[in-house]
């Protein structure tokens, strides 16, 4: 990889200060040495530079993704049991290493110290025998775990006639854009930089989201969208002709978008960018409606990386280097709906926030401090209607705990849900005195008067407890909070939250920008199950979802892109 990035960096480089189109000043690439100013010269800084973009723009996500299709790789129980092992020998690596650190960190004694750090040593040894032996017998699988970035014609061959890829980097500080159809292939530098879009697209996120920046689902379980904020329509069409019109007519012509950004483009809520401005004669909501918006006309999907394309829709690849299918999976439930949690509310007698974790295992009193989610229930209850009494199982209220949750066999579930609150790391500090976020469930306490709280059950299915799950979803549905943003604006692409899932085997997941009230969330997302069971297509079943919401006029509010916008299907966009 190292090789690769020092042999095609100068390219970058090269078309980072020239402009798109132009040629090094002193090209060393064969083809660029005769012709600087040709096709094929272009073509190879293209390709070129998209593959060191790519090397630049790996996250956590796009790991955790290529690690679910290496699962999919896996033709027999044999191989998957032997990959999740070799993961969690690397995690009980990983976790060991950081006690090494913190020991040294408090100068504790040397035996103590070389005791772990034989055990490590050990472990390392251990661990390396075990890689190599299973990278010997499934080479399939590190082609997966570890993927190489992918040639222009690779993604080509990946998608449908009807799509196109905008793949979004920064090489040598410049903002880029490869638009990619399976005919054609393009690339141009973007006149915006990295400091003005960062603030461009805070201030167009602030006219959108209703809750004034929670991360946190409305505790009170009331509609909060639309009204509350004017629409920045016009600040919204300033980052379209940025962003999205530079990419020419050919891949829009696609009805279907698969957008792959990071930094502060992952913070950016594409289906909210108007296309064009509205007829001027419209005012108030009847200008929204009017509005050609970019969710609207096109069927929308986000990959944390270039890379996903093949992770997702290549579960293994034949001698000649096609991609066949995933192997059938006898499903147990088509549907498994969790949430509505017993919660007590702020008024609660036993509400004391911030108390600290003890041992890991989160106080539960301050989880009581919530409020009950009156429309979660509801919401579940519609969506298992879809699926049926006999293929569908719903956990709510004190049935709704994570020691029930670790328990089900979820890896033979096609669809998972979860409506409850979602807590980002600094609001599980507030809540729960912890520094990892999680998803909110019944906590022991109002189980039963009796129960306390244990490592297996204290409330709060966290980051790392949800990574641990084995599932094997089309979709996991997360219906609880900000559940698509890292902490800041630069993070990783998606929250942590967001990459358990994937990591724990998740296929898609339909995260959300920002809270929404419950009356928004339950329409919007069992619309858009319900057009998913008709036709098997998420990112359109969304799309018409988005719409059928934005033209219904049993509400203003419902005009608002705060209303319809705010969720984003991440992963696989058809089953």
């Amino acid at each position: 990889m190292m090789q690769l990035r020092a042999v095609l960096a100068p390219c970058a480089i090269a078309l980072a200060l020239v402009g798109a189109g132009s040629a090094p000043a002193q090209p060393t690439d064969q083809p660029c040495q005769s012709a600087p100013q040709s096709y094929q010269c272009q073509t190879f800084l293209r390709d070129s530079a998209f593959l060191t973009a790519q090397s630049e723009a790996l996250s956590n996500t796009a790991d955790a993704m290529a690690r679910v299709g290496a699962r999919a790789v896996a033709q027999t129980d044999d191989m998957a049991l032997a990959a999740r092992d070799v993961e969690a020998a690397k995690n009980t690596r990983d976790e060991l290493e950081a006690d090494l650190a913190i020991l040294t960190a408090r100068r504790v004694p040397d035996e103590e110290h070389s005791r772990v750090s034989l055990r490590l040593q050990e472990l390392d040894a251990a661990f390396e025998e075990a890689h190599a032996r299973f990278r010997r017998a499934f080479p399939a699988y590190f082609e997966m775990v570890a993927p190489s970035p992918l040639a222009v014609a690779e993604v080509q061959n990946l998608l449908a006639e009807d799509e196109a890829l905008l793949f979004y980097a920064r090489p040598a500080g410049a903002t880029f854009v490869w638009a990619l159809t399976r005919e054609t292939a393009s690339w141009t530098r973007l006149p915006v930089s990295g400091t003005s879009l960062a603030a461009q697209i805070g201030e167009f996120r602030a006219s959108l989201d209703p809750t004034g920046g929670s991360q946190r689902r409305p505790v009170d379980g009331k509609s909060r969208t639309g009204g509350e904020s004017p629409c920045n329509t016009a600040l919204g069409r300033k980052l379209y002709d940025q962003l999205i019109a530079p990419i020419g007519s050919d891949a829009l012509r696609r009805k279907r978008l698969v957008i792959v950004a990071s930094g502060p483009l992952a913070s950016l809520p594409f289906a909210a960018l108007p296309m064009a401005d509205p007829p001027s004669a419209e005012t108030g909501v009847e200008r929204l409606r009017s509005t050609k918006w970019l969710g609207i006309e096109h069927a929308l999907t986000f990959l944390p990386a270039v890379t996903s394309l093949r992770a997702l829709r290549c579960a293994s690849r034949t001698i000649e280097g096609e991609c066949a299918p995933r192997r059938p999976l006898v499903r147990k439930f088509d549907f498994v709906g969790i949430g509505a949690p017993r919660l007590a509310g702020a008024d609660a007698p036993s509400c004391v926030r911030g108390l600290q974790m003890k041992e890991n295992v989160v106080e539960q009193a301050g989880l009581e401090c919530l409020s009950p989610l009156a429309g979660a229930d509801q919401e579940l209850t519609s969506l298992s209607a879809l699926f049926g009494a006999e293929r569908s199982m719903i956990l709510r209220g004190a049935s709704a705990t994570e020691a029930v949750v670790r328990q089900l066999d979820l890896e033979r579930v096609s669809v998972i849900a979860f409506a409850t609150h979602g807590l980002l790391p600094q609001e599980a500090q507030t809540f729960v005195g912890g520094a990892e976020g999680g998803l909110v469930l019944t906590p022991p306490s109002l189980q039963s008067p009796s129960r306390g709280a244990s490592i297996e059950d204290d409330g709060l299915l966290s980051v790392s407890e949800a990574a641990t799950l084995k599932l094997n979803a089309d979709w996991v549905i997360l219906s609880a909070c900000n559940t698509a943003q890292a902490g800041k604006m630069g993070d990783d692409a998606l929250s942590g939250l967001a990459r358990a899932f994937f990591f724990a085997g998740a296929r898609s997941l339909l995260v959300s920008h920002w809270s929404v009230g419950d009356d928004s969330a339950q329409r919007l997302i069992v619309e858009t199950l319900r057009l998913d069971r008709m036709s098997g297509d998420r990112a359109e079943s969304l799309r018409l979802a988005m719409k059928a919401m934005l033209n219904d006029r049993s509400s203003p509010a419902f005009a608002h892109p705060s209303a319809w916008a705010p969720f984003m299907l991440v992963g696989e966009t058809r089953r």
